[in-house]
């Protein structure tokens, strides 16, 4: 699926901000390892997510469930979940990806670089009531919440900004976090 140009464009638009971070935490001074969840955990039967804190894992897969994305973009949903990394997961669907980003702690100063970094030179659209701050980005949105940094690209978009379905992706990681 990283064939097409655009998917490469909407990893490339959701790695941005976590490889800010993980350059970050790199240069913290910390040996923290990253904690990893088997497979498992991923989701329920029921197609809900596992909780993401029961085992104090912290796959990005545990926070939406393949079903929930469906509902959300109004795409169908191809096979299960693709984790990437520690901070992304993916949702492979019948018109494109969906990826979602989850990287703590994440400072404030982080979140805004990566946001810069996703903006590309245009012109940012905040959007209210939606974390801490949040801010359209192209493909998605991005949102920082206490100490937490969301991303969520939907490709290809109806919308420059992702529309409502990021938002509403974004609102139910923000409940499982």
């Amino acid at each position: 699926m990283l064939d097409h140009p655009r998917s490469r464009l909407v990893l490339a638009l959701t790695a941005v901000p976590l490889l800010v971070v993980l350059l970050g935490a790199c240069s913290g001074g910390g040996s923290k390892t990253p904690d990893r969840t088997a497979p498992a955990a991923r989701s329920t039967a029921s197609g809900t997510p596992a909780d993401p804190n029961a085992t104090g894992a912290k796959d990005p897969c545990s926070y939406v469930s393949g079903p929930e994305v469906q509902s959300a973009t109004g795409k169908t949903v191809s096979g299960d979940p693709i984790r990437i990394n520690d901070f992304v997961c993916r949702y492979n669907t019948s018109e494109g990806v969906i990826n979602v980003g989850v990287s703590r702690p994440v400072t404030r100063e982080r979140f805004d670089q990566g946001v810069q970094a996703n903006a590309n030179g245009q012109q940012l659209t905040m959007i209210a009531d939606l974390g801490d701050e949040a801010f359209a980005v192209p493909f998605g949105v991005s949102v920082f919440k206490g100490s937490a940094s969301i991303s969520i690209a939907v490709s290809p978009s109806s919308a420059p900004t992702g529309g409502d379905a990021a938002i509403t992706l974004a609102r139910l990681v923000l409940q499982r976090l």
